[in-house]
């Protein structure tokens, strides 16, 4: 696929950090995680993959790095050919924000600034993210002190618990759409792809795609009672009262009939899908397995993920 969009590694960074939010009361999670040994590993790894997948498309990315520095938790140093960028990551637990709730660490938020003055100074980050990782329900007027005391602050930006926890929780598979979609979000058989399988009546394109994943890995026969179950399941799966019409519209398309009770799925009737299935193989050196559930997100997803 073609990048179509003008946009830096570090812009989709800042997307994915604060746009991949989930409800508050699911926030509750991080409860589960210690600073050390869970958030600051964690957060690495999914800006790392972010920055990785970025660099499957671009090739102006190079040599990134993961690692802790004066002030900061999470330090990621992207080389660039317009010059280096350090991005930095202050996390804040559970267990710093109910300390300093219950009076436990009264310097918190002056200890914050001498560590956002550190890392803009000494570690020299182009831009620090201040991430909460806390129950947002349980801690809602103390969060919201907090916010507050950094909201002018050069180069720093707050992300809220519901957007922290979205980004944390992403998969792999997740994180390598998500980037593909903002970089390729004009490209010709990714939109020939989605617009492909548009006709097919509700709850008919996913079964499409696991027909096509089928045959694209060497099965592309099935008995007349195979396909009927798929035809069944998804009719089920949707609250389709006809099934026939799932399964006319698949004739039409992309099963025929080779005998009284065989048939035959046609994969390149879709050669978009087909396409981006093995793009995803080449770009990411995964197997039948991982292509057909990034295809799937990249086809079906909606538009921002």
């Amino acid at each position: 696929m073609f990048v179509t969009e003008k946009i830096g590694p570090l812009a989709i960074v800042s997307d994915l950090l604060a746009g991949e939010s989930v409800a508050e009361d699911q926030t509750w999670h991080f409860e589960r995680y210690r600073h050390n040994k869970d958030l600051c590993p964690g957060f690495r790894d999914r800006i790392l993959r972010v920055l990785n997948t970025y660099e499957k498309h671009r090739i102006d990315v190079h040599d990134i790095q993961g690692f802790q520095d004066k002030g900061v938790d999470v330090i990621v140093r992207v080389q660039t050919d317009e010059g280096l960028v350090r991005l930095g990551l202050q996390i804040k637990s559970e267990k710093e924000i109910v300390d300093w709730k219950n009076g436990r660490s009264p310097h918190f938020i002056a200890n914050i600034r001498n560590q956002y003055t550190q890392a803009r100074q000494e570690a020299k980050v182009n831009q620090l993210y201040l991430v909460l990782c806390a129950n947002a329900v349980a801690h809602r007027d103390h969060l919201r002190t907090l916010i507050n005391s950094f909201v002018d602050y050069e180069g720093l930006k707050v992300i809220l618990p519901e957007s922290a926890f979205g980004f944390f929780s992403m998969s792999d598979a997740e994180i390598d759409v998500a980037v593909t979609r903002r970089l390729c979000s004009r490209d010709f058989l990714l939109l020939e792809a989605r617009r492909s399988i548009d006709g097919l009546p509700p709850g008919c394109s996913g079964l499409a795609l696991t027909l096509i994943f089928r045959a694209l890995n060497g099965d592309s026969v099935m008995t007349h009672s195979e396909y009927e179950k798929y035809i069944f399941a998804t009719a089920d799966e949707v609250d389709c009262d006809d099934p026939a019409e799932l399964m006319t519209a698949l004739n039409r398309t992309l099963v025929e009939n080779i005998s009284i009770e065989s048939y035959r799925i046609v994969p390149n009737a879709f050669p978009a899908i087909c396409a981006v299935y093995f793009d995803q193989i080449a770009r990411h050196n995964i197997g039948s397995e991982g292509a057909a559930e990034r295809t799937s997100l990249l086809v079906l997803g909606g538009e921002e993920f």
